[in-house]
């Protein structure tokens, strides 16, 4: 037996029975947006206040890009503190 939809994302339109996983969704994909029942979505989508586009088809996406995005944030961000943290020590040192 399939779920039904309850809820859904005014962004983008993806649906669930639960009311988290939308919220999850908005906060990882959007950052911010507003759930609604999902009955209201499709009024409102045939209504225009919802922005019209097919429906989400959550299948899962190659991350491979976002996963090179991290890591080169995630070594910056390590080579700098470290860099800051040799010229503190260094500064510190001739004082």
């Amino acid at each position: 037996m399939g779920s039904k939809p309850n809820w859904a994302c005014v962004n983008c339109g993806m649906y669930s029975s639960r009311k988290s996983s939308v919220k999850r969704h908005i906060r990882t994909l959007h950052e911010s947006g507003h759930i609604v029942s999902f009955t209201d979505y499709l009024v409102g989508r045939q209504a225009g206040f919802y922005p019209f586009g097919p429906f989400p088809s959550f299948e899962k996406n190659d991350s491979k890009e976002e996963d090179m995005i991290k890591t080169s944030t995630r070594v910056f961000n390590e080579g700098y503190w470290s860099e800051a943290g040799k010229e503190a020590f260094r500064k510190e040192k001739h004082l």
